[in-house]
């Protein structure tokens, strides 16, 4: 059985770049599977690495923030497009890919395969913890896809505490 990982990422208390963080507490609140963890992590590059090790595959949740974006559009990135979301990289740190790589040098067991959500947020320099209503309605959205897409990864072998 694959062990998976999946990471909410960003800042719990400015409006809509917590909305990775919401995202995971309601797929926790879901799950309940020995294979599966989940995660909040507050910061990219090496902290988000280290959230990794000893996984096969994970999916990370993000805040992302385009010039033209609407605000509450999903999208879902491959690790070819690390640099669209909001808390991936870092000025601080390194960015994920040379994360990954440095831990795999290192001997960890980093994830083979690697999934990244975004959400569109709106509002990312107010201090709340609320999302704006436009990211609040895609919550929801974003979980029903995760666990569609947990339950293709592991033969729609996982346990939900609901439905």
């Amino acid at each position: 059985m694959k062990k998976i990982v999946v990471v909410g990422l960003g800042n719990p208390i400015i409006s809509d770049d917590g909305v990775g963080i919401k995202v995971a507490q309601a797929i926790s609140e879901t799950l309940q599977d020995e294979n599966i963890a989940v995660k909040e992590v507050y910061a990219g590059g090496l902290r988000l690495m280290d959230a990794l090790v000893g996984f096969d595959h994970a999916i990370i949740i993000d805040a992302m923030l385009h010039v033209k974006g609407t605000p509450g559009t999903i999208k879902k990135f491959g690790v070819q497009d690390f640099a669209a979301t909001r808390n991936i990289g870092s000025s601080h740190d390194m960015d994920l890919n040379s994360a990954i790589e440095l831990g795999r040098i290192s001997g960890l067991k980093m994830p083979q395969t690697l999934d990244i959500w975004g959400i569109e947020a709106f509002d990312i320099l107010s201090f709340s913890e609320n999302l704006t209503n436009q990211v609040s309605e895609a919550v929801p959205k974003v979980v029903s896809s995760i666990l569609h897409d947990i339950k293709a990864l592991t033969n729609d072998n996982v346990s939900l505490v609901r439905g």
